[in-house]
């Protein structure tokens, strides 16, 4: 795979994610968004702490750290994908003579998350 198509692909999926994550928030009382975000400072040395500046509520930083496996080989019928834990996204086949390289993707999404109503 060229880079251009990892880059386009990778970025579509983790798009295409957020979008979902989006949705399904809303459904909650919760936001994925960066808008109107604000910066606090740390928390306790564990890293950067963001706020909405509208709600001034803490605004969550999740970090993701994933692994994108490629493999080739020579009796392949289809090898590249996307692997994250049990799940591939992609196809891949029994391969012989199997060569391949791992990229990491690190990505952090702001999480405004849902407060609970008494």
């Amino acid at each position: 795979m060229k880079l251009d198509e990892f880059i386009f692909e990778s970025l579509k999926q983790v798009i295409d994610g957020i979008e979902k994550a989006q949705d399904y928030a809303e459904s909650k009382g919760a936001k994925v968004t960066g808008n109107n975000l604000g910066w606090v400072g740390s928390k306790g040395g564990a890293g950067i702490v963001f706020f909405d500046n509208s709600s001034r509520e803490v605004v969550e930083k999740i970090d993701f750290d994933v692994a994108v496996t490629t493999k080739e080989g020579d009796k392949t019928k289809a090898g590249a994908g996307l692997f994250v834990g049990p799940f591939n996204i992609g196809t891949s086949g029994q391969l012989e003579n199997e060569n391949g390289s791992t990229s990491r993707l690190k990505f952090s999404i702001p999480l405004h998350l849902p407060k609970k109503n008494k």
